[in-house]
């Protein structure tokens, strides 16, 4: 396993830990100078201005990498899944610091990974054993343990348990995010996928800003507008948060991004989860004392993670590459195929271990979805038979 990208995962890990911690630091320490409209700038704005900067990290890397957009249909998937993770749960999980402190927003934000795990089993139809289910209990009792710390070194929030009810539904957006992120960004890019993530949270963000104006008696658009965009604008604000906003966008999100396409996808989720770890240090650091029920929920809460993640059966590493020696010779020609299916999408390519070759995939006709299938027969396709069809399908990588 390549070490440079178990360090770029614990680098995310440390990064989005200290950010949550100055973001924190930088609202108690917001004075009048800071407040636009007569208000300070609040979770969304910070969020905004950390998502601009993770929009043109994106488009830097897009621009190094290159990349083709995904399909309409897979699009649509990401930009939802950017509303839901980047618009909905990252301003959720920053407004509740001031209500039950990072540590606990960090441990409860940890209830993402078995909600996601639930989510899959509900939505995709995956498998759920029973180990899976008693990790996911030693999460809960971690996160129980750490929410419940009343000991004297506990520093809690002004109202914790709103607080806990806000970072659980942060944590449930995220979950949601993720499944949905999962199913769309199956064969795209992940710098690609996560740009257009980006942007769905960004265009989400300004629609609610909206939504809130009209909803509010004493506010208007124009003015959410401008509370949601203070850090672009107000020099004060722009003083105060860039460099958390940094923290939680350039500096986590190209190592994230790097982790994800080195490592497989458990060990990189589970590193991803230290987070809660890393706040514990950062925050002594900062001058902030915790009890023994919280240092050893969040030890009981990654062991719960790393049993959710790393699960015996769940498919934790890359597909194994054998590699086949050739003798080269003037012979060997490479001849591309060309495909059966003119439309249609999730192909899969299998052999049936007697030297035969078949391909299966969906595709979506006037409403009914179809489940096709042809075998490679002397080096052509033959015609495609349907396996199966039907209306209502949820059709997934699965």
């Amino acid at each position: 396993m390549p070490a440079l990208a178990i360090g770029a995962a614990l680098l995310a890990a440390f990064t989005w830990a200290l950010s949550a911690l100055l973001l924190d630091r930088a609202f108690r320490s917001a004075g009048p100078a800071t407040h636009v409209h007569g208000r300070a700038p609040g979770p969304a704005a910070a969020n905004f201005l950390r998502n601009v900067f993770n929009l043109l990290g994106f488009g830097l890397l897009w621009l190094l990498w290159g990349a083709d957009l995904p399909p309409a249909q897979v699009l649509r998937a990401l930009l939802i899944s950017g509303v839901l993770g980047f618009a909905l749960g990252d301003v959720l999980f920053i407004a509740s610091f001031k209500w039950c402190g990072v540590q606990t927003a960090a441990m409860v934000g940890l209830l993402s990974v078995p909600i996601s795990v639930l989510l899959s089993w509900f939505w995709l139809g995956e498998s759920l054993q029973p180990l899976t289910l008693v990790s996911m209990g030693v999460v809960l009792a971690g996160v129980v343990l750490v929410v419940t710390d009343r000991s004297p070194d506990s520093r809690a929030g002004s109202r914790p348990w709103l607080g806990v009810l806000a970072s659980l539904t942060s944590a449930t957006l995220w979950a949601g995010a993720v499944v949905l992120g999962h199913d769309a960004l199956a064969g795209v890019d992940v710098i690609t996928g996560g740009g257009v993530r980006v942007i769905g949270g960004l265009l989400g963000a300004l629609v609610l800003a909206a939504v809130v104006g009209l909803a509010r008696p004493s506010a208007s658009p124009g003015r959410e507008l401008v509370h949601l965009t203070a850090g672009l604008h107000s020099p004060a604000v722009l003083g105060l948060l860039p460099i958390p906003s940094l923290c939680a966008s350039l500096f986590n999100q190209i190592p994230y991004n790097f982790a994800l396409r080195g490592l497989p996808g458990g060990v990189a989720a589970l590193l991803f989860a230290t987070t809660p770890l890393f706040t514990l240090p950062l925050a002594h650091f900062f001058g902030e004392r915790f009890g023994m029920r919280t240092i050893l929920g969040t030890l009981l809460g990654l062991a719960g993670v790393a049993g959710v993640v790393l699960e015996p059966g769940r498919d934790q590493q890359d597909p194994k590459v054998e590699a086949v020696q050739l003798a080269l010779s003037a012979d060997l020609h490479v001849r591309p195929i060309e495909g059966p299916a003119k439309r249609g999408r999730w192909p899969r390519l299998v052999s049936d271990g007697s030297g035969g070759v078949h391909l299966i995939w969906t595709r979506k006709f006037k409403g009914e979805d179809k489940l096709l299938h042809s075998a490679l027969l002397d080096g052509t396709w033959s015609e495609p038979d349907v396996l199966g069809s039907g209306r209502g399908w949820f059709v997934n990588w699965a």
